[in-house]
């Protein structure tokens, strides 16, 4: 069978994210974030939506989150170690020398926002400060085709 545009993206974000050396990743992962899991990124999913065109293609606008998780020793190092890997994840998803994510189909990835940090965990011996990024992708496609690039 073949592989939808859509699931292409995210494969492509996917190896994009694990590439980044140094942290753990996951993609849709479905238990909660454990001390020793971090640093960690998650890549998540998400949902659609399709724009018919009259030149015989669709545009579609996928979304997606990255979930981000640090520890550290004290208040003072989580923020930096925060920033750092948020840093690390937006040259590698929009890096002007891959625009594309290296799929035809792509027309734009765009950064959208960033939700306010935050603590997790179960006490402050187990402290991991934690954001999501969301992101935006627009594609084209054959039109009823969601397999075949636009």
């Amino acid at each position: 069978m073949p592989t939808s545009v859509e699931e292409t993206i995210f494969a492509a974000v996917a190896t994009k994210l694990d590439a980044i050396a140094g942290y753990s990743f996951e993609r849709n992962l479905s238990r909660e974030v454990q001390i020793s899991d971090v640093p960690m990124i998650i890549l998540i999913d998400g949902d659609d939506d399709q724009t018919p065109y009259t030149t015989g293609s669709d545009l579609y606008h996928v979304r997606f989150d990255v979930e981000l998780f640090v520890s550290g020793a004290s208040d003072a190092e989580l923020g930096p170690a925060l920033s750092e890997l948020q840093a690390k994840v937006k040259a590698t998803l929009e890096d002007p020398a891959d625009p594309k994510l290296g799929i035809p189909a792509v027309r734009d990835v765009r950064y959208l926002t960033r939700s306010q940090p935050d603590f997790i965990g179960p006490d402050a011996a187990q402290r991991i400060y934690g954001t999501a990024l969301a992101y935006e992708v627009d594609f084209e496609t054959a039109e009823g085709d969601p397999y075949t690039a636009g």
